[in-house]
């Protein structure tokens, strides 16, 4: 991967102007460093505890998420200590 992008980074008008390339990692000391420099970074940090982690998680739910899920019939409602 780090030399398909220092590549890429060296012969631009090789690549197609609307190539964009998504990376989702952990972090990880066997990460390119070549990548990371060439690269725009995004983060997105989990709430602080239990209860701003769940409140979130379920805040991205909606009934519309459920109907469409593509689970069979009587599985579209969240169980709580079923």
């Amino acid at each position: 991967m780090e030399e398909i992008v220092k590549s890429m980074a060296e012969n631009p008008e090789n690549v197609d102007e609307d190539f964009r390339l998504f990376l989702s990692s952990m972090p990880a000391k066997s990460f390119p460093v070549s990548v990371l420099q060439n690269s725009v970074k995004v983060t997105n940090e989990p709430p602080k505890g239990l209860r701003s982690n769940m409140k979130r998680a379920f805040a991205d739910l909606t009934p519309e998420w459920f109907q469409d899920n593509g689970e069979p019939p009587g599985t579209n409602e969240p169980g709580f200590g079923k």
